[in-house]
């Protein structure tokens, strides 16, 4: 699965996460189980999967997780001052 995130702006304050399988071709579909806008920027460096887990991380430092391929997403930290990359071991 290929994960994007979209802005309207280098600098907005909202983002929307989208997805579709590497294989396919055709137009991302927005990720269901998260908020439809983001709280600022999510970079693609602050969007990371390993094997079945996804987690992203939000301009505001909101880090979402998912440990089902992105079928379901819990809120795991907020406010982490200014996330610029996110990593999953």
């Amino acid at each position: 699965m290929g994960y994007a995130s979209r802005e309207n702006l280098p600098f907005a304050a909202q983002a929307a996460i989208y997805r579709r399988p590497i294989a396919e071709r055709g137009a991302l579909q927005p990720v269901g189980g998260l908020p439809k806008w983001l709280s600022g920027v999510c970079d693609t460096d602050c969007i990371d999967v390993n094997d079945s887990a996804v987690a992203l991380a939000d301009g505001a430092g909101n880090v979402y997780l998912s440990e089902d391929v992105g079928r379901t997403w819990s809120c795991c930290a907020t406010g982490r001052a200014g996330p610029s990359a996110i990593t999953i071991v």
